[in-house]
Parts: structure tokens; C-alpha cells; sequence
């Protein structure tokens, strides 16, 4: 019995083998890449761009309409104009929008670049009677027809104003003496017609200390005058740019004389290709010395919906989010002011309530030590002085203190903000002005620090350091010896603004608010005091966060933004819209929190980008291939930021969102753990996590046809995980996986202080459903290969011949056979063990 046994083993070997050779050869031999190929794009991809140009800090304006080179800002009609200004609700109805990249500005007769400030903008003032600047204006223009009125651009009252002679075809330059709106003199005229029906380049140059007036037309000077007028009062208009039956685009302005060519580096075209699960990336570029492609893997939200967990009947609001000592907390509150809440939770899943008190507004102002102590502040209810107090806890939450009611103390009506610095000093904001600063030191007594009039907004401790925001006119402080004395860093951007939120990265201070007309803005004050306007949109409260280089800003509309940190330049763009105002954001354990004002905290983890730089030529087609999947783009889609750096500080940059065609295994989602490689080779996919801190990781994996897995084990240990029956299992357990049948989800729980290594097995490849032509094309190659195995088998028996003695026969055989089971035994273990068997 035992011999049959081993006989049918050794028989069953020797099968496996010989059909595990000839399928070896079949796929040697004939590319099955006609049958089962994965969905990969047949020609390349050609990705619309959108470029930024910037120049140290003397871009004032650009205006690209580039997609690919091929959209631009056109004018039908007779001045239908572009008006670069910030009055956005008060512009003509045949006017176009278009945001100032930096400031409102309007030329002067005298070279001004005059902003719409007072004196108080913070790195262009007004200037003096008698004084000037420089300025530069660049654009591209189009004529494709015979205007009636063809104006390039123009500026309020006409102080400048560039212009296309219908008759001529000459450009001719307009500048105003200053004594009347109508006052100009044509100073300068081109010898070129650009009335062709072709793309130029018209470029003005004014200097204000020679006075000198130069014009290009596509980089060659047309001409040069001196012009020299009258100061004019104050101007409150921006710039126009348009006219009739013109393209214009690449608009550019800036407050600096610049004589061409600049040589923008510029990216013409970016195709993107899937190969065998690598992407290659290339980019079409001009004019550049260094190409910087960024990967980053689109973010994926989560929400938690606080009217769901308030059981609520009127609308929730949240304010603010803080992680201290482990801990979340979130304050909020009713829209109907009828109650203000704080609540907690130790993984940012899970939340109670903690605090609450009737007849206020919200909880805006939360801080906090790591020892427990945590100080929160009322926003009080409307006008009125009711409820604006501080409470304190010295147990994360679980008891609270009533550390002074503001109503009383200060007549306050809004407590603003609260802090508690690392020596255990309180320091409170009271929306009242003239009284907004108190300090508190664990005597009993508050102190009254107030130093000005304004009214104080925000106030944060970075590396020591007190920080205070004000509003109107918008002022930022700071202070070296607990609150007892300030120093001014910085004023408003116009006496209307309001300076809401502050973060220091490095020695870098970014602030948010608002200006006039409710425009909001985000301001850079470098270490050496420079001073940008980076970003201006809709209003921006405290949505502010940096984190790996990378800055998110939110505002008042819901609008999330995200823009990679540079030496040279900071562009943005839109990664999410929201259902309502973003209030606040926050990095906590390498996630990113969205507090919106609808009641809901949406949460996703943080991007952390691969980035790679290639050296180029000045005109190059570089081509980027990214090695085998990674965390980074083994993913469904993802984001790609191409950087092209140029001579003198001049960079492009393009935001391109492809989708992953590969069909097969990706990492859907992650949680509590960082992924730190990622690889997939049929049939096993290896997954590296690590969680430092220790934590219960999950990890969700796409399957596609590959079906549920014949095992998923711990390489690092080697240890099984077990399969639960359901997804409510693996909530509760660890070490374990599920399989969601109906959306292909594999889902894997494991548990570990370190890294830990995945692995997932499946004994079969995807069922494919084969047409009678793939089966004759799969048929025939075993057919031919078991027709040559035979001939090969009766060629040795000739060789042998009859010459040969029997135990001749007898030895080869049985080598042939011992060699054949080897080989069989061998093949059917590495079988057994790939597939399961």
C-alpha cells in the first residue's frame, strides 16, 4: 500500500513537472500581453497646464490664461476689458475678473505704481509727493481681425495706456501729464504691425530716475523717449486690459525697470504614460535649467458629522481643534448661540462630550500643556456681555474651574482667543478695544497687559515667543517676557484689514485675514523683513497649516488650497471644496482635520511627497520615470507638481491630477500606520508599515478579479493572520483580515510598535473568459511542445538502439526517471508553496 503511495506521489511529480515546464516554455515563448492587459492608455496623455511666473518679490501682477499653450483671454466686443482690480462687486458687466496676483495697483503719470493703500502697505507704501517707481508691463497680444477700437491695456484715467492703431497696425504709447483725466501724449510708437493675425510681444520699460520710456515689440527695441509729468492725486482703480477682436495672454507686471528678454522658463506639454506599473513623466520645457517633478497621492476624506453625534435639530457649528497631550479636543457650539460645547476624543473616531454651557455663542479659544491643564474660552452671545468666560482643567477634561467671567472683568462681549504658555501663564483676548490683553499667573489676579486700541484676534506661542493678531487696521506683535512688552513687526495691508490668524514655520511668519471689501489674504514675513502678499481670494479666518513643505489655507467659502514651499515662488491650488466655511486646520498624527463651520470635521492623511529634480537644458524634453509602485502612486490617482526653474528666480509650475489605469492590486486606504514600500508581483503583494507610537494598523487593499487570498501572514514574524467573518470582527480583534466579496476589498488589521511587513498570497490568477481565437493561440504551443518532447523521447530510443546492452537500458532509465522525479519533486514544492497547493 505504501508503494502504490509513493509511486502515485512520484507519478504525480512527474506530471506537475512536465506540465509546469511546458506552461514555463508557453509563456517564454508567446506574449500573452494581447489577452489580459490592463486598461493602460494607448497614446500618451497630453495634460493641460497652468503656469506662475514669479521673480524675486517684483512680480506685481501675472495673468497666464496658458492651457497647454493654447487658451488665452479674448475680447469680442469693444471694451470689453479684463479689470485687474479688487472691487469685484462693483465692476462693469462687460468686464471680465481677474484676481492681482499680489496688490491693486494703478500706473502714474509720473511712474508710479500706485497701490490703493494709505501709506501702510507693507512692502509697496504710497509714495510721497516728489517720489517714484519703476515699473515694467509685459503681454502677449493677438489681433485676428480689423478693430474699431483696439486698446491693449490701459490704466485708470489713461496715466498709461498702450495702443493699437487701427490704420497703421503701430502700437503707440500713451502717458498723462497728470492735470486731467484726458491729459495723456503719445510718447512712444512701434515700427512694427501687429495687426496680422499673429502672436506678439509688447513690452514697456519706465524708469523714474532717468525718466526714460522703452519699448519693445517680440524683444527688439522700437524706441525710447524721456517723459517726464505732474504728481496726480491718489487713485482708487486698477488696471484695464482689452479692447476688440484681440487674444491677450501672459500678462505680466512688474515694479521694477526689466528690459527683455526675460526668458520665462516655460512648460509647453506634459505627457504622463503607464508602463508595466511604472509611470514616466515628460515634460516639454523652455528656457530652463532644472525640472522638479513633486508625487503626491490624492487625498482621500473622511468626516465626522458632530449634528449626528449632538442628536441636534438646529445647526451645529465648529470653531476649533487642538491636540494636546494625547488628546483631541473640537469646540463648537449651536448656530442659534443657544448652547457652546467642547468635546474629546483619544483617537479622533471616537468623541465625548466634556464641557458644554448654555446662552453662548461657541468655544473658539482652546490651549493646553501636556501635563493636562487645558483652558478654553466662551465666544459669548451676540452683543450682549453674557457668558464670555475661561474655564480651566487640570485632568484633560474631566473636571472644569471657572477662572474669571470677562463680562465682569473686562465688559468684554466676544472672548477671541485663550493660551496657555509652556510656564503656565494664561493669557486671554477680549473682543473689546482698548481692553483685549489680561494675563493670568496662578495668584488669583487677572493682569490688564492691553497696549493699544486694537482689537486682539489671535495670539500664539512659537519657540518661546508670544505672538498677537489684531483687526482693523490689522497689526501682528510680538513679545520676549511673557506679555509685558510688545514690539510691532508688521501693520495692515490697508486700513481696512484684519489680521485673523498667525503660524510661524522656521523663521518665516505666514498671517490670514481680510482687507477691504472682505478680500482675504495670505502674507509672508521672511527672517531678513521682506514682506509678500503671497495669496489673495475669499476671506481666510485661522485656516492656515504647514506641514513637509507644504502649506494648506482655507477660507470662508470652503475652499481648501494647497501650494508647495519654494526659494523662488509659492503657487496654489484647489484640492477640496467643502460644504461650508473652513474655521480652522490642524496636523495630528500625520493627519490633516478640516474643521467646517456646518458641523462637520473632515480628516484625510497628510500628503508627503516623492521629488525628484533633473538638470536640463534651456530647451529640453526631459522624460522622468518613476521606479516600480510605491506608497506614492500606488494608489487610484494621484497629483503631479512640475516645477521649472529658470534663470533670475523665474519658475513655472503645473498641478496635473491623473488616474491609475492599472486594474489590479492598490492600496485603497490606510490607517494609523505610515506606508513604507509597497510591491506587487503576481501572486504576492508585499506591504511595509510602520507606527512608531504602536497602534492597531488597518490597511484596505484593492483587489480587483484577484478574488479573496489564499493566506495573509506577517513576514516579519511569520505568523497567519486569521480571517474574521465579518468587518465588525476586525474592529474588535487584531492580527486579522476580511474580505468584502462585493466591492473587492481585502481588509488587514495587524498590530505593531515598529515596522511590520505584509504579505498577501493568492492561489489563483484572475478568471479571464477566453474567445475560441485566445484558446487555439494557448492550445497550439503545448500541442507543439508536447509533439517535440515526443520525437525527442523516440529519438533516444533510437540512439540507443538494440546495440545497446539491457542494463545499458535499464541504467539510463532509471537516471532519465531519478533526474525527472527530482526535477518533479522540486517543481511541485515551489508550487506548493506559491499557489497554496
Amino acid at each position: 500500500m505504501r508503494r502504490v503511495k509513493v509511486r502515485a506521489r512520484i507519478k504525480q511529480r512527474i506530471v506537475v513537472s512536465y506540465l509546469f515546464v511546458l506552461l514555463c516554455l508557453n509563456f517564454i515563448l508567446f506574449d500573452y500581453s494581447v489577452l489580459g492587459s490592463p486598461n493602460y492608455p494607448t497614446t500618451p496623455q497630453v495634460i493641460a497646464t497652468d503656469t506662475v511666473n514669479y521673480l524675486e518679490d517684483k512680480l506685481l501682477l501675472h495673468v497666464g490664461f496658458e492651457k497647454g499653450g493654447e487658451d488665452n483671454f479674448e475680447c469680442e466686443q469693444s471694451y470689453s476689458f479684463m479689470v485687474l482690480d479688487y472691487h469685484s462687486g462693483e465692476l462693469p458687466s462687460r468686464s471680465t475678473i481677474a484676481k492681482f496676483g499680489r496688490y491693486s495697483a494703478n500706473f502714474s503719470s509720473e511712474g508710479y505704481l500706485r497701490t490703493k493703500a494709505t501709506g501702510t502697505d507693507s512692502t509697496l507704501p504710497t509714495p510721497p509727493t516728489g517720489s517714484a517707481w519703476n515699473y515694467t508691463v509685459s503681454l502677449w497680444v493677438k489681433f485676428y481681425g480689423i478693430p474699431s477700437k483696439s486698446i491693449a491695456l490701459f490704466s485708470a484715467w489713461y496715466y498709461l495706456r498702450i495702443f493699437v492703431n487701427n490704420d497703421t497696425g503701430l502700437v503707440e504709447v500713451y502717458m498723462n501729464d497728470g492735470t486731467r483725466w484726458d491729459a495723456w501724449t503719445n510718447v512712444l510708437n512701434s515700427t512694427t504691425n501687429v495687426l496680422d493675425n499673429t502672436w506678439h510681444n509688447i513690452f514697456l520699460a519706465y524708469n523714474t530716475s532717468s525718466k526714460k520710456v522703452y519699448l519693445y515689440i517680440d524683444n527688439v527695441l522700437e524706441g525710447e523717449t524721456t517723459f517726464t509729468a505732474k504728481n496726480y492725486e491718489q487713485g482708487t482703480y486698477g488696471i484695464y486690459i482689452g479692447g476688440e477682436k484681440c487674444l491677450l495672454d501672459e500678462i505680466i507686471v512688474y515694479n521694477a525697470t526689466i528690459f527683455p528678454p526675460l526668458n520665462y522658463p516655460q512648460i509647453k506639454k506634459v505627457v504622463t504614460k503607464w508602463n508595466d506599473g511604472k509611470l514616466s513623466v515628460t515634460v516639454e520645457a523652455q528656457n530652463t535649467e532644472t525640472i522638479e517633478l513633486s508625487v503626491l497621492r490624492k487625498t482621500a476624506w473622511k468626516v465626522i458629522n458632530f449634528t449626528e453625534i449632538e442628536n441636534a435639530t438646529s445647526k451645529v457649528v465648529l470653531a476649533s481643534i487642538r491636540y494636546i497631550g494625547g488628546y483631541y479636543f473640537v469646540g463648537g457650539g449651536y448656530e442659534d448661540e443657544s448652547e457652546a460645547f467642547l468635546y474629546r476624543s483619544k483617537d479622533g473616531i471616537h468623541w465625548e462630550k466634556v464641557f458644554s454651557i448654555t446662552e453662548a455663542r461657541q468655544i473658539w479659544g482652546i490651549s493646553g500643556l501636556p501635563n493636562g491643564t487645558i483652558v478654553i474660552g466662551t465666544y459669548g452671545v451676540g452683543v450682549c456681555k453674557n457668558k464670555e468666560r475661561v474655564y480651566r482643567s487640570d485632568d484633560f477634561g474631566e473636571t472644569w474651574t471657572l477662572l474669571g467671567d470677562f463680562g465682569d472683568i473686562a465688559g468684554a462681549r466676544h472672548i477671541h482667543d485663550v493660551l496657555i504658555d509652556h510656564k503656565g501663564n494664561i493669557y486671554v483676548l477680549c473682543g473689546e478695544e482698548g481692553k483685549g490683553l489680561w494675563k493670568y499667573n496662578g495668584t488669583g489676579t487677572w493682569y490688564n497687559l492691553t497696549f493699544s486700541s486694537d482689537n486682539y484676534l489671535r495670539i500664539i506661542e512659537a519657540n518661546n515667543i508670544l505672538y498677537l493678531t489684531s483687526e482693523v487696521p490689522g497689526n501682528l506683535w510680538y513679545s520676549t517676557d511673557y506679555g509685558e512688552t510688545w514690539t510691532l513687526i508688521d501693520k495692515g495691508v490697508d486700513s481696512a484689514s484684519q489680521y485673523w490668524g498667525i503660524y510661524v514655520y522656521g523663521d518665516n511668519y505666514y498671517i490670514t485675514g481680510i482687507r477691504e471689501y472682505w478680500v482675504g489674504f495670505l502674507k509672508l514675513i521672511s527672517p531678513n523683513g521682506n514682506k509678500f502678499l503671497l495669496w489673495t481670494s475669499n476671506c481666510i479666518e485661522r485656516g492656515l497649516i504647514i506641514n513637509n513643505n507644504i502649506l494648506y489655507v482655507g477660507d470662508r467659502e470652503g475652499n481648501l488650497y494647497m501650494s508647495l514651499l519654494s526659494k523662488t515662488g509659492i503657487s496654489f491650488w484647489a484640492i477640496q471644496k467643502f460644504s461650508d466655511k473652513i474655521t480652522d486646520l490642524a496636523i495630528i498624527n500625520d493627519y490633516i482635520y478640516v474643521v467646517i463651520g456646518d458641523g462637520n470635521l473632515y480628516y484625510a492623511p497628510v500628503l508627503n511627497p516623492q521629488t525628484i529634480q533633473i538638470q536640463t537644458k534651456p530647451n529640453t524634453e526631459v522624460t522622468i520615470t518613476l521606479d516600480e509602485m510605491t506608497r506614492y502612486y500606488l494608489s487610484d490617482s494621484l497629483h503631479l507638481f512640475i516645477t521649472a526653474y529658470g534663470k533670475n528666480g523665474l519658475i513655472n509650475c503645473t498641478l496635473i491630477e491623473i488616474s491609475n489605469p492599472n486594474t489590479e492590486v492598490y492600496i485603497k486606504d490606510i490607517t494609523d500606520a505610515k506606508v513604507i514600500s509597497v510591491s506587487f508581483v503576481k501572486p504576492r503583494l508585499y506591504v511595509t508599515l510602520d507606527a512608531s507610537t504602536g497602534t492597531d494598523s488597518k490597511t484596505v487593499i484593492y483587489t480587483a478579479d484577484y478574488g479573496k487570498p489564499s493566506t495573509v501572514k506577517r513576514r516579519d514574524t511569520g505568523t497567519k493572520l486569521r480571517e474574521v467573518p465579518t468587518l465588525s470582527d476586525l474592529d474588535k480583534l487584531t492580527n486579522c483580515w476580511y474580505y468584502d466579496s462585493t466591492n473587492k476589498l481585502l481588509y488587514v488589521k495587524v498590530s505593531h510598535h515598529s515596522e511590520a511587513s505584509v504579505e498577501v498570497v493568492w492561489s489563483r490568477f484572475p478568471n479571464v473568459w477566453y474567445q475560441f481565437r485566445d484558446i487555439i493561440i494557448m492550445v497550439f504551443p503545448l500541442l507543439a511542445l508536447t509533439v517535440i518532447i515526443l520525437i525527442a523521447v523516440l529519438l533516444l530510443g533510437i540512439l540507443l538502439g538494440s546495440s545497446q546492452t539491457v542494463d545499458v537500458k535499464i541504467v539510463v532509465t532509471i537516471v532519465i526517471l531519478i533526474i525527472m522525479v527530482l526535477i518533479g519533486s522540486f517543481l511541485a514544492s515551489q508550487l506548493e508553496s506559491a499557489f497554496g497547493w
